[in-house]
């Protein structure tokens, strides 16, 4: 999961090659949450933890084996790909998103954390196994990442992100 913050950081900073990809996100994606709605309607809000996810326990927090952890990775990353493909091409709807993305999912950003820590050798394999997803992913997301690279809000939401 580092490896990813670390992709996105650097496409939004604008020192990634582009590889542009003009497939349209699936049907089967959700919309933004309600969380990114009200983060829309009021950016400074967006900056704030939600109490919702402050109080929660870290999710993901049982992460039981390598299997476990990659399908939480590849939750997180085609989570975050959502946010920022379904923005469009409004920066202000990405940083929303990216901002309640991260709120909703901190706890399991933990735990992967966590998990690779213990489990070095998982973490290895999962970025071998996911060469190939990751730059698809990140085919997906440099349109809006490249436009959107100077954006205050979207700088400020990415910032949330657990390293």
């Amino acid at each position: 999961m580092k490896k990813l913050s670390l992709m996105l950081v650097l496409a939004l900073a604008g020192t990634t090659a582009c590889k542009k990809d003009d497939k349209k996100p699936a049907a089967t994606e959700t919309a933004p949450t309600e969380a990114a709605k009200a983060d829309e309607a009021n950016p400074a809000e967006a900056a704030k933890p939600t109490e919702a996810a402050a109080a929660q326990p870290a999710e993901g927090a049982n992460i039981k084996d390598a299997a476990d952890y990659e399908a939480k990775g590849t939750e997180l990353m085609d989570g975050m790909v959502n946010a920022f493909t379904s923005a469009g091409e409004d920066c202000d709807k990405a940083a929303a998103n990216v901002s309640a993305f991260i709120a909703d999912k901190g706890g399991t950003f933990e735990a992967l954390k966590k998990f690779e820590e213990a489990n070095p050798d998982a973490k290895a394999a999962m970025e071998e196994k996911m060469k190939g997803k990751t730059e698809e992913l990140m085919g997906k997301i440099m349109p809006i990442a490249m436009k959107c690279k100077d954006h205050e809000g979207l700088k400020a939401a990415m910032a949330k992100m657990p390293q």
